[in-house]
């Protein structure tokens, strides 16, 4: 494994301390120990719960964090194109075709929603004749 150039140490240190859930006073909440990244070996260390949860905000310093890592996740980046956010509540699911915008409860009720649109501009239109 390779060490984090200088630039690239400080912006993930700066996206610890700005987006980690786990990370308080320079600690780790979740592996209740020092953050990997403020010890002195932060530049060779790497942390899953970062690299899966926090990392994927920032695209640019992520694919800077891999490379110098030597990271590649070929299949979890094909995988990773079907995996979506639900435009209505948020949550994550792993979408079945390219225009699918919503988990499919949501997708349900937005269905359901439109017919019943629908359906009150047809019988509006009908009973105007």
């Amino acid at each position: 494994m390779t060490m984090l150039d200088r630039t690239t140490y400080a912006n993930v240190k700066r996206l610890v301390k700005r987006s980690c859930a786990n990370y308080s006073n320079s600690r780790c909440l979740h592996y209740d120990t020092q953050c990997d990244y403020e010890s002195r070996f932060g530049h060779a260390i790497s942390c899953d719960y970062f690299e899966k949860s926090v990392l994927p905000n920032d695209d640019v310093l992520e694919a800077r964090y891999k490379k110098a890592h030597g990271i590649n996740y070929q299949d979890d980046l094909e995988e990773s194109k079907n995996i979506r956010k639900c435009l209505d509540c948020s949550e994550v699911f792993f979408r079945k075709s390219n225009r699918q915008t919503r988990c499919s409860e949501c997708q349900r009720n937005a269905n359901r929603k439109a017919k019943a649109e629908r359906m009150r501009k047809y019988r509006e239109k009908a009973s105007n004749m």
